[in-house]
C-alpha cells in the first residue's frame, strides 16, 4: 500500500500530542485558579510553567521565568485560547 500525502497528514506527530496534552494541562491548572479566586479580584498569572517529564507545573505572576531544561513556559494567551 502508498502513503498518500492525505494519509500521511491523519498520523499524528507525537511531538505535537505531547504539547497538544501539556497544554490542556496548563489550562486545567490555570482554571482551576480563577474557580478557586472566583469571588475575589485575582492577580492574572502571566503563564504556567510545566516539567516535560514529571507534568509538575506552576503559575508564573512576575517577570519572565527562568525555565529548567525539561520545562516548558505556556503563556496566559495560550492558556485562554479557544484552540
Amino acid at each position: 500500500m502508498v502513503n498518500t500525502p492525505r494519509a500521511e497528514n491523519n498520523k499524528q506527530n507525537p511531538e505535537t500530542s505531547l504539547h497538544e496534552e501539556l497544554l490542556k494541562e496548563a489550562k486545567s491548572i490555570y482554571q482551576d485558579y480563577c474557580t478557586l479566586h472566583s469571588s475575589t479580584t485575582i492577580r492574572k498569572p502571566l503563564g504556567v510553567v510545566i516539567n516535560l517529564k514529571n507534568y509538575r507545573s506552576q503559575l508564573i505572576f512576575s517577570n519572565t521565568p527562568v525555565l529548567l531544561p525539561n520545562e516548558l513556559f505556556i503563556t496566559l494567551k495560550q492558556l485562554e485560547s479557544r484552540t
